[in-house]
C-alpha cells in the first residue's frame, strides 16, 4: 500500500549530536535558512537575501525540530522511496547544522 509523503522534518542542533547554534523556546515558529540563520518570518529572511527552508516546530531542551516550508513534489511513495527522497532533500535543500529526515511518531508527539 502506498502512503502520501507530505513533508520532511529537519533535525537541527543537538538532535544531530552537534550544535550549529543555540536554540531556545523563543525560536519556536521562526524560520531556519539554508545557512543555518534564524529569522522571525520567511519574508524577513528573503529581505536579508537568505533562503528560508523550514519553520521551527519544537524546541524541547536539546531536541530541536523544524518542518519543511514546502512539501516534497513526490506523492504516493513507498517507505523506501520516501527515505530516498529525504536523502535528495538533504542534498538539494541543505541547511547548515541540520539534516532532513522523515518524521517519526515521536516527532509528531513533540510537535
Amino acid at each position: 500500500m502506498k502512503r502520501r509523503l507530505m513533508t520532511m522534518i529537519l533535525a537541527v542542533g543537538a538532535a544531530l549530536g552537534a550544535w550549529a547554534r543555540t536554540y531556545t523556546a523563543a525560536d519556536f515558529g521562526k524560520v531556519v535558512c539554508a545557512d543555518g540563520s534564524v529569522y522571525a518570518t520567511a519574508a524577513d529572511a528573503s529581505s536579508a537575501g537568505k533562503t528560508a527552508r523550514a519553520m521551527i516546530a519544537c524546541v524541547d531542551g536539546n531536541y530541536v525540530l523544524a518542518i519543511a516550508l514546502a512539501d516534497t513534489s513526490a506523492t504516493g511513495l513507498l517507505w523506501n522511496e520516501a527515505v530516498e527522497s529525504a536523502v535528495t532533500w538533504t542534498a538539494d535543500k541543505a541547511v547548515a547544522g541540520g539534516q532532513w529526515r522523515l518524521p517519526s511518531a515521536d516527532d509528531f508527539k513533540r510537535i
